[in-house]
């Protein structure tokens, strides 16, 4: 998806002709899939396939594999010259202007960038300038240093009510899938789905569904900004098919972190309007209406934090899960293990809200006016249907990045120490260091041959800290790391690695 402070303005069309979006070879890897589009005209009468889709696929292609411009331009020739009765665009500036048309309900919204106060919608294109009420400051609504995108997720969710297959499956998978008593194997049987769907629950209709959000900051190559999307996948879909529904809520692109206090307002807004008024379409000749609920929250540690307008997870009281307070070693904060602490609920997070306004509100400093790691109310919390015990943990960082490799970080840094006959075994000289450890490793990675199940082939051991992805941890928990490690690890080592690695197989 490209920033959106590199997007022209609305309905500014001479604007696209010599507008370099990013750099080329540079996409932002933000989502491999954007949304589909409205049905437009069909490529020939023998299929349903319409330009729009031939031109998202070819963004699709583009975003996975680094496409340039001109080679999804080239792409789109080679389909118009196939199917020369349709208009496919053929050059970059109708292929970007196709791509960012106000068929996509694409709203820029400002923002003070002073007091980080939302100011509202640009809804008009004439207008250059807006006032913010809060400090008075003119501010420019061309500028994108104040302002982000949000794209509808209302009309993304009526076009895939158009398509069959999502109908479907959203209708008739969640009541018809195999699952024994007791197995947890979806966010179906989790407590809070079925409290959602009993009793005349929103979710007994089958006509209503719900969905997880998440938000994330993506590093953008070559420069000090950042890109925020805000992307949903519908939790009614069977697992394989949510990663094809994808919806982009909105994107957020500057050198500073957004502040949740405006970034996630229009979204918020949305949302509500989505779970009490619901989207009416048409099934089987009827009109039905479709409330459409939040329910999972997923943000790393950085971003859940900053969306819940807590203390960063540096500070004392700094989990967002639950009131286990840090203690200080050597100067700073760390989470000593003991007995299980008081889980954060919505009711204790009203009480520490109030606790707030009433004896730190008088605080002259930012640092000061925080209490049990609050620093003030946020916009989640006046989302319908959520609560802060729906934050959950993010897999990815915690454990792929984090405990994965901070394992394996300290088992090479062993190498060579005093430790390392204590860690290591079965090799000719555990003194050599921990060069000759990766090596031999990474000898062991290069005659296996991968798993398809494993997706991807990891690259050598000896890369893992500069280019190592997630998925690469992934692999290396689930299939490389027991061969590759057995008999030079001592046996107790290569047991505990054993248990983690089967956990997280069970949990996937």
């Amino acid at each position: 998806m490209t920033p959106e402070s590199q997007l022209p303005s609305p309905n500014n069309a001479q604007d696209f002709s010599d507008y370099e979006v990013v750099e080329e070879e540079e996409y932002s890897k933000t989502s491999e899939t954007f949304s589909r589009r409205k049905n437009s005209e069909q490529l020939c009468p023998c299929t349903v396939t319409t330009v729009d889709d031939v031109v998202f696929m070819t963004l699709s292609l583009g975003l996975r594999h680094g496409l340039s411009w001109e080679t999804q331009v080239d792409i789109l020739k080679m389909m118009g010259s196939i199917f020369p009765s349709v208009n496919i665009p053929q050059s970059k500036s109708t292929y970007i202007k196709d791509l960012f048309n106000k068929d996509h309900d694409i709203n820029y919204h400002i923002f003070c960038d002073e007091c980080h106060s939302y100011i509202g919608k640009r809804e008009n294109t004439s207008v250059t300038s807006m006032t913010c009420l809060t400090c008075n400051r003119e501010l420019k609504a061309t500028n994108p240093s104040n302002s982000f995108v949000t794209l509808s997720i209302e009309s993304q969710l009526k076009t895939f009510l158009q398509d069959e297959k999502f109908v479907n499956n959203i209708l008739t998978f969640r009541f018809t899938r195999q699952c024994s008593p007791g197995e947890l194997s979806d966010v179906y049987d989790g407590q809070v789905y079925k409290n959602l769907s009993s009793n005349g629950g929103i979710l007994s209709s089958k006509f209503n569904f719900s969905y997880n959000f998440f938000v994330d900051g993506v590093a953008y190559k070559k420069s000090n900004k950042s890109i925020w999307p805000i992307y949903l996948t519908v939790n009614e879909l069977p697992y394989d098919e949510r990663s094809k529904y994808l919806i982009l809520a909105g994107v957020y692109f500057m050198s500073k972190d957004p502040n949740e206090s405006y970034f996630l307002k229009p979204f918020v807004q949305e949302a509500n309007k989505l779970s009490s008024e619901g989207i009416t379409w048409i099934y089987q000749r009827q009109s039905v209406n479709s409330k459409v609920i939040p329910l999972c929250f997923v943000a790393d540690s950085v971003a859940r934090y900053q969306m819940l307008n807590m203390q960063s997870f540096h500070a004392y009281y700094g989990c967002t899960f639950c009131y286990q307070q840090a203690e200080s070693v050597r100067g700073r904060p760390k989470f000593i293990l003991g007995a299980p602490a008081e889980l954060r609920t919505n009711a204790s997070w009203m009480k520490d809200l109030c606790e707030l306004s009433k004896t730190y509100a008088h605080e002259t400093t930012l640092e000061n006016r925080v209490y049990r790691g609050v620093k003030g109310s946020c916009n989640l919390f006046n989302l319908e249907y959520f609560s802060i015990e729906h934050v959950v943990v993010d897999y990815m960082h915690a454990c792929l990045q984090g405990a994965v490799k901070t394992h394996m970080e300290f088992l090479i840094e062993a190498c060579g120490s005093d430790s390392a006959e204590q860690v290591w075994t079965g090799l000719d000289n555990i003194r050599m260091g921990k060069e000759h450890v990766v090596k031999t490793i990474d000898d062991r990675i290069k005659l296996i041959q991968f798993n398809t199940a494993s997706r991807k082939k990891i690259q050598l051991l000896s890369q893992m800290n500069k280019s190592w992805k997630a998925s690469e941890f992934r692999s290396w928990l689930l299939f490389y790391a027991i061969p590759c490690l057995t008999g030079l690890l001592k046996e107790k080592y290569v047991a505990h690695l054993a248990m983690l690695s089967n956990a997280m197989h069970l949990l996937l």
